[in-house]
């Protein structure tokens, strides 16, 4: 139960702040958990999609994320996205780095708790 009150959560308030999109692989739902068995591990994540129908047919695009858990309670991660329009190359779009920071445990709720940070510059005039 805790945990899909936490995805739920994390749900509603991301599509409340989301843009609009084509391909948004970058889009993730994060556990607002650290756990202490990942301190100090190091994850490199890829994801990856294209749009196989509709006006976008043939768009595509993904995302490579290096992510390292720096304690128990914060994690950073550097990513790169890429997308490619139609007939036309993959190109790099935007660089970026994101955290994810845990605030804790609601005592009453036995809820966990976490913030999501993310920055992310587009790459000649991309993004």
């Amino acid at each position: 139960m805790r945990r899909i009150l936490v995805l739920a959560a994390a749900v509603l308030l991301r599509a409340g702040l989301a843009h609009a999109s084509t391909l948004d692989f970058d889009e993730k739902v994060y556990s607002p958990i650290v756990d202490e068995d990942d301190d100090g591990d190091t994850e490199v994540e890829f994801r990856q999609g294209s749009n196989l129908g509709g006006p976008g047919s043939g768009a595509a695009g993904g995302v490579v994320e290096f992510e390292r858990a720096l304690g128990r309670r914060l994690s950073l991660a550097f990513l790169g996205l890429w997308e490619r329009d139609p007939h036309q190359s993959a190109r790099l779009s935007e660089l970026g780095v994101e955290s994810v920071i845990n605030l804790g445990t609601v005592p009453r709720l036995g809820v966990d708790v976490g913030t999501y940070l993310e920055y992310v510059q587009g790459v000649r005039g991309q993004g």
